[in-house]
């Protein structure tokens, strides 16, 4: 047998091993999906991936990681931790998650407060709803955001839904849509969060797409505030606080009041 005859033939083995696997890995994880989508039919899987842990898989659902055996019988959802080095694997899965979530959001659809573009250090996304006061608390904390270089972007959010169960819109609901449709966006957001009256309308709004988008995104509470590396804050957190976490230094001084 010639070396160049022995050559294509290992080659073709390789090939066919690999391709064995291939399937084999793709069985795998088609079985994997079949047992949980039979469980959870209401639930989409996005992605199936080796865990760190031997014989267990990554399975994200929208912005939720869960963690399934290879046979597809048991899963579990919590917080991953490498012991070596303190690090959990799953808020960090979690917050790529959302940086690619929020990458693809226009800011068309967002109430903006910030500095100018060069002076921009870091960003934060926020669903906010207009009667919760955690959330007027923090809008509070704008001004000195903004004087420390972060662009904070508000998505207006109504906890109590669209419709409540008599099936007509929320009066939560309909200050946020009033809110985008206000002439100055950023001075009705303002006036409501610190319950002065607005001018109540209607116009084509993303109101109702970003309920939907924090629902996925699994919001538990508001403020929701994510930071441009993915790290989620659920609750009010103080201007110094937050700095301190986008790793601004905080300077004290007199902020200026949010535009009425």
């Amino acid at each position: 047998m010639t070396k160049i005859r022995f050559f294509q033939i290992f080659i073709g083995f390789v090939l066919v091993s690999l391709m064995a696997v291939s399937m084999a890995s793709g069985d795998r994880y088609s079985g994997i999906k079949t047992r949980f989508s039979k469980a959870f039919p209401k639930l989409k899987i996005e992605t199936i991936r080796p865990s760190p842990v031997p014989g267990m898989y990554e399975m994200v659902v929208g912005t939720e990681i869960f963690y399934v055996s290879a046979n597809g019988k048991y899963v579990f959802v919590g917080n991953l931790i490498n012991v070596a080095t303190k690090e959990n694997v799953t808020q960090k899965a979690r917050g790529a998650l959302y940086q690619r979530s929020l990458a693809h959001l226009d800011e068309k659809k967002m109430i903006i407060f910030g500095p100018k573009r060069k002076r921009v250090k870091r960003t934060v996304t926020v669903f906010t709803d207009i009667d919760c006061p955690y959330c007027a608390k923090f809008h509070l904390e704008v001004p000195t955001l903004v004087q420390h270089g972060v662009r904070v972007r508000y998505l207006l959010y109504p906890r109590t839904g669209i419709r409540g169960p008599d099936g007509r819109l929320t009066p939560t609901y309909q200050k946020s849509v009033a809110v985008w449709c206000a002439k100055d966006q950023r001075k009705a957001l303002t006036d409501a969060k610190a319950g002065r009256p607005i001018k109540m309308k209607s116009c084509p709004n993303p109101v109702a797409e970003n309920f939907v988008l924090g629902q996925r995104m699994g919001l538990r509470g508001t403020p929701m505030i994510i930071t441009d590396k993915g790290k989620v804050i659920n609750g009010y957190l103080p201007a110094n606080n937050l700095l301190a976490l986008l790793k601004i230094k905080f300077v004290k001084r007199v902020a200026k009041k949010i535009k009425r």
